[in-house]
């Protein structure tokens, strides 16, 4: 899967990338990233994130992509890579933090 080049975001403006999966262990969220990979997925990475709770959860995502539609298009190769819960998931400014729409 070929990747768009990072977008650059202002102080304060919404990332959009793509969540693959999101784990409580960090290990397994490797696991599975290690298995995707070699399925053909490309820049994917494991980022610590929370829930509303507090919990510690790891995520794997891909991107920061400069529009929706380039995003969907990979969230769709993803998925036809294995990685059937792939969606599209926007990101206030620098943080790794899921902002709702």
């Amino acid at each position: 899967m070929a990747s768009a080049p990072p977008a650059r975001h202002a102080t304060g403006a919404k990332r959009i990338v793509v969540q693959v999966a999101t784990f409580q262990t960090e290990t397994m969220a490797d696991k599975v990233s290690a298995a995707l990979t070699a399925k053909g997925a490309v820049d994917l990475k494991v980022v610590r994130d929370r829930d509303g709770a507090g919990n510690d959860l790891y995520a794997i995502r891909t991107g920061d992509f400069p529009t929706e539609e380039a995003a969907q298009t990979a969230a769709q190769r993803l998925r036809a890579t294995g990685a059937f819960d792939s969606r599209v998931v926007h990101l206030s400014g620098a943080s790794e933090a899921v902002t709702p729409d």
